[in-house]
């Protein structure tokens, strides 16, 4: 009982936690960008949704990148979201396997210059190009 209480908070809570970053990788006129190396990578759970009696919740994952960067001398090291949401976790870990120590673009807010998004390359091919 417990544990399908704490399911339904989470599938409440957590996409309105994580609702913008479920539009990852839009467009964001005159958010600035800036080159950067890649330091690590990860897979996190961004939401979940669609639990019922019946079935239990579809978790969405996405990438993720900690990079490091300057705006107007404050040095930032942060983890930024690299990806749209998806459900399919392995086609992610795949996508986002040959990205640490790659050279990406950050994109950063310039009212938060710790905010932002971070656009990965890949070299694994176009099937993975949805992620981009």
């Amino acid at each position: 009982m417990v544990f399908a209480g704490l399911a339904i908070a989470l599938v409440i809570v957590l996409p309105f936690f994580f609702l913008k970053h479920h539009f990852a990788l839009t467009q964001h006129p005159g958010w600035n960008p800036t080159a950067v190396q890649v330091l690590d990578t990860r897979v996190v759970t961004a939401y979940a949704r669609d639990a019922g009696q019946a079935h239990p919740a579809t978790f969405y994952y996405r990438a993720e990148a900690e990079v490091q960067y300057k705006v107007n001398g404050k040095q930032f090291d942060v983890w930024l979201p690299a990806s749209h949401a998806t459900s399919d976790r392995m086609e992610l870990e795949m996508w986002l396997s040959d990205k640490k120590g790659r050279f990406a673009t950050v994109f950063w807010d310039p009212n938060k210059p710790g905010e932002g998004e971070v656009k990965l390359k890949s070299d694994i091919g176009n099937n993975f190009a949805d992620f981009d």
